[in-house]
């Protein structure tokens, strides 16, 4: 959102530096941002459905090296990992 120019204001130090070609990326950067977080929450629902199924079939599932559960599917593994996520409660922040 842009803050609206005080009336008056100008010259060097004092208003805003403006360079075209900067503006110019910034709005092509916002709109693909844009574009991306608007179809994240699908790729969210097909990953979780994802992990499901992998979860469901966990028994058939192969283990790589690691010993990791593993699907592959036009070459790439889908690797089956748990992943903890550790939460402060009085602050509310997640440490990974």
């Amino acid at each position: 959102m842009k803050n609206p120019e005080l009336p008056g204001v100008e010259g060097e130090g004092v208003a805003p530096l403006k360079i075209p070609e900067i503006d110019k990326a910034i709005n092509k950067y916002q709109r693909k941002k844009e574009a991306r977080c608007a179809v994240s929450p699908d790729e969210i629902a097909a990953k979780n459905e994802l992990r499901a199924k992998l979860h469901e079939f966990r028994d058939r599932l192969p283990k790589n090296a690691a010993g990791v559960p593993f699907y592959r599917y036009d070459d790439r593994d889908y690797l089956l990992e748990e992943k903890l996520k550790v939460q402060v409660v009085d602050e509310g922040e997640v440490i990974e």
